[in-house]
């Protein structure tokens, strides 16, 4: 009951579509976090192994400006030499080959740290794989992401509350009783104070130097510390990055899911519908031809056509149901042969 012939597939009700995106929610969750946290180590261990290869590639890089600059020089003083000297050409020979040794050392250096690079998107690809389509699995995703990013954000915390306290040095009490001394020194010297007021401020010096002492040590301490939440940050920062790329995953996978659910009971529910339609109409026309009378709600056939809009349903079927052409007629042919079946005998003059 279609405009064209070519009748669509028919969908079983047990379809389950996109399976291909749904293969990892038949794993475990202990299977995914197993999976997760291997593939979590692998990564941070990239991100150090990329990090001293970009350090390692710059330093090669040095080398070979300095290996071009030398060969540029040796070739400004000897190249007219060349043909002559068996020494200068010697010395051109060993810079050429310094330079070409450091110039495939950096291409070495480089190709290390793409491979690297490749292997770090593979990694953050299989973790976005992982990440399943049903709600317990997009539930369990945030709640992750969601303590990583907490996480995140103590670690910050702390880290600017101890640059906080670094920053409040205040006046150097050594460095006013230095000045002070000095004054006193002086005054000595001169005969305007009493020799025994030194003691009283050598005393208070000694004191003043135990005390820059233990605040050196506290300063290191908590420069130690500054540096150690860092790194614990930029760690946590990745962590957090991952459990986001697998939340949006999962999100994305289930909303592909339900789109595809919804599309099959869309294009059930069209058909259906058309179904229903094409019956009316039928029944309308068959019952005309025996009761001119007997109009739709004083209306007759509606002069409007009916049409679905077409849903891609990839695979599955394509949807493209409109009434139009044969349509209503076929209808009608298809309630009188039903009615026929059924023993109902109509008169000649029953509708098309």
């Amino acid at each position: 009951m279609k405009s064209t012939d070519r009748q669509p597939e028919t969908i079983p009700p047990n379809h389950e579509p996109e399976a291909s995106h749904m293969k990892s929610t038949t794993a475990t969750a202990s299977e995914l976090l197993t999976e997760q946290d291997r593939l979590t180590a692998e990564l941070a261990a990239l991100e150090e192994a990329i990090d001293d290869a970009d350090t390692d590639l710059i330093d090669a890089e040095r080398l070979t400006r300095e290996a071009d600059h030398t060969r540029n020089q040796t070739l400004g003083r000897l190249n007219n030499r060349r043909a002559t000297d068996p020494d200068a050409a010697a010395e051109i020979r060993r810079t050429e080959e310094g330079w070409r040794e450091a110039g495939a050392e950096e291409r070495r250096r480089l190709e290390a740290l793409a491979a690297l690079r490749q292997r770090r998107e593979a990694i953050r690809e299989a973790l976005s794989a992982l990440a399943g389509g049903s709600l317990p699995e997009i539930q369990a995703a945030d709640r992750l992401a969601r303590e990583a990013r907490e996480t995140v954000a103590r670690l910050q915390a702390l880290i600017d509350e101890r640059r906080a306290s670094l920053a409040e040095h205040g006046s150097d009490p050594l460095a006013e009783l230095d000045a002070e001394r000095a004054r006193l020194l002086a005054a000595v010297a001169l005969g305007e104070s009493d020799p025994a007021a030194l003691e009283e401020i050598e005393h208070r010096r000694l004191d003043a130097l135990e005390h820059a002492r233990q605040l050196d040590d506290q300063r290191a301490r908590e420069t130690a510390l500054v540096q150690g939440l860092q790194e614990r940050l930029r760690a946590a920062q990745i962590h957090a990055d991952m459990l986001e790329a697998v939340h949006h995953q999962a999100v994305v996978l289930y909303l592909k899911d339900e789109r595809s659910r919804a599309a099959i009971a869309y294009a059930q529910a069209a058909e259906t519908l058309f179904e229903r339609f094409g019956e009316v109409i039928g029944f309308q026309r068959v019952l005309s031809g025996l009761d001119p009378s007997a109009d739709l709600r004083g209306e007759g056939e509606t002069g409007h056509e009916l049409r679905i809009p077409p849903v891609n349903l990839g695979a599955a079927k394509a949807l493209d149901l409109w009434d139009a052409g044969d349509f209503r007629a076929n209808a009608t042919a298809a309630v009188r042969a039903r009615l026929l079946d059924q023993g109902v005998r109509l008169g000649a003059a029953s509708g098309v």
